[in-house]
């Protein structure tokens, strides 16, 4: 399973409690979207979410000065590429960092600029 795949390093363990941890809500007969939701959840963990928090523990425990902030963004892209389920995706949070809904206010509904 791709669960075990990804925990290889950590052990046949780490492998079951990491399925366990992913598929806890999946019920008796998980959905075929149920299932792909699993796979782009624990896949975005393993690529984005796990190196990124190592590395602001990383810098929050090594700065001299300031502070470490991270943040998730959750805004599904306004015209998705891919199904609704899968939410924001990687990138999707550029256009509000450099403020694309106040430039150009007629691409965005009101809540863009909450």
């Amino acid at each position: 399973s791709l669960a075990m795949a990804l925990s290889e390093s950590r052990g046949v363990d780490a492998g079951i409690a990491t399925f366990q941890e992913y598929t806890v809500n999946w019920g008796s007969n998980p959905s075929d979207t149920d299932v792909k939701k699993t796979v782009v959840d624990l896949e975005t963990d393993y690529i984005f979410l796990v190196p990124s928090q190592a590395a602001l523990y990383l810098h929050s425990d090594n700065a001299v000065s300031g502070r470490t902030y991270s943040y998730l963004f959750s805004e599904p892209s306004r015209m998705p590429v891919f199904p609704l389920w899968m939410g924001a995706d990687h990138a999707d949070d550029l256009q509000y960092v450099f403020g694309k809904p106040f430039s150009t206010p007629l691409g965005y509904f009101p809540r863009h600029r909450d």
